[in-house]
């Protein structure tokens, strides 16, 4: 059996290998797990063992240090940036000739991921995607050169990241509804409308995710709905999203105060902007609806230039499997479609769904590319 690194920072890739790391060490192989993100990207690793790697200027160096005492076969990163401690593993380790792979868990920002050198030494061995739509993306951003490599390295292995959706969907009960909403505070007998934001200070686009957050938290209470409000985790204790929650009447969480997955499953509809909360509602079979902003010309500066229709690159929407809209006058209408008690609107919303669905496999096909790999 082989010795294996597997390494991922911010919390979608930790995610996106979580699966693979139980696979791999099911069928026997040996597995050190390397955490490289912030206490909340790393809590991604729960039930886990792993090396914290807390290093801000960790380099090329530290990472083939790491590589060769560890003897490692082959490596398994997540795809969070070039300049980040997953394209650190992946550049040390294409240099010191080890096939490795990275896993990818968003369809977008590619020259973010791999650089933009002609010779490809930001780009894995093998590349694992979520669906075909990937390779299209790359073409789109990538240079030609880095677009070939890109593509001869691609393989379309699934969301690995979602592969327990459908099992904690059918598991999840109304006890455990239940548990969840009391621990928060909230009435169990009332309807469960979550808000998610995205209003993380210090990114480019933080000027308009809290413009927009406060958009769709100004119209709802015109629509007599008061919202369930929980921050992403990196925005300071949730100090932007609290204001807003509390200026216009909704109920605010803390991000650590409950499992989002759980309180999603304890929603009776779930509404985002730019936040990957949209594939997740989806995938566990929630009313769910995208809501977006225009761009506005003073908000190119911030790098929302980079992004282009970035609502479009959300797979739940991309594969039109909910509704989404782009302007304010259109808001209530959504939420009306989301909160509607009529059937044949639930059931239209539910068919919809069914277009962005997962087979809870990726993993074990993932692990099957590993093998595959260091047998080649």
């Amino acid at each position: 059996m082989a010795k294996i690194l597997v390494t991922a920072k911010q919390r979608g890739s930790v995610n996106a290998v979580v699966g693979v790391i139980r696979e791999l060490d099911r069928r026997g192989h040996s597995v050190d797990v390397y955490a490289t993100g912030n206490d909340n990207e790393v809590a991604g690793f729960e039930g886990i063992s792993y090396t914290r790697v807390d290093k801000p200027d960790f380099s090329d160096e530290d990472a083939s240090d790491i590589i060769q005492r560890g003897k490692y076969e082959t490596v398994i990163s997540g795809l969070t940036g070039y300049n980040t401690p997953d394209g650190t593993f992946i550049r040390a380790t294409n240099r010191l000739n080890i096939k490795n792979i990275g896993v990818n868990d968003q369809d977008g920002n590619y020259v973010d991921r791999f650089g933009t050198s002609i010779y490809g030494d930001g780009i894995p061995f093998r590349i694992s995607l979520m669906d075909d739509g990937c390779l299209e993306t790359m073409a789109n951003e990538l240079s030609e050169e880095m677009t070939k490599v890109a593509k001869e390295r691609a393989r379309v292995i699934g969301w690995t990241a979602f592969d327990s959706f459908a099992e904690d969907r059918e598991r999840f009960s109304s006890e455990d509804r239940k548990r969840i909403l009391e621990s928060i505070g909230l009435e169990i007998e009332n309807k469960v409308y979550l808000h998610a934001t995205q209003n993380v200070p210090g990114t480019g686009h933080f000027g308009y995710e809290i413009r927009a957050a406060e958009e769709i938290l100004r119209i709802a209470p015109d629509l007599k709905l008061k919202l369930v409000v929980k921050p992403h985790p990196g925005e300071e204790d949730g100090k932007f999203s609290r204001m807003l929650a509390e200026r216009y009447g909704h109920f605010y969480v803390p991000a650590k105060a409950c499992n989002t997955k759980d309180l999603v499953l304890s929603s009776d509809a779930v509404t985002a902007g730019r936040s990957t909360m949209l594939n997740e509602a989806c995938l566990l079979d929630r009313n769910v609806g995208g809501i977006f902003q225009p761009i506005k010309e003073k908000e190119l500066g911030e790098g929302l230039e980079f992004y282009g229709e970035f609502w479009s690159g959300f797979p739940s929407i991309k594969s039109n499997a909910l509704p989404y809209v782009l302007e304010s006058d259109k808001i209530p209408q959504l939420f009306g479609k989301l909160t509607s008690k009529e059937q044949p609107v639930l059931n239209e919303l539910s068919e919809q769904r069914k277009k962005f669905s997962v087979d809870g496999k990726a993993s074990e096909r993932l692990a099957d590319l590993v093998e595959e790999t260091l047998n080649s």
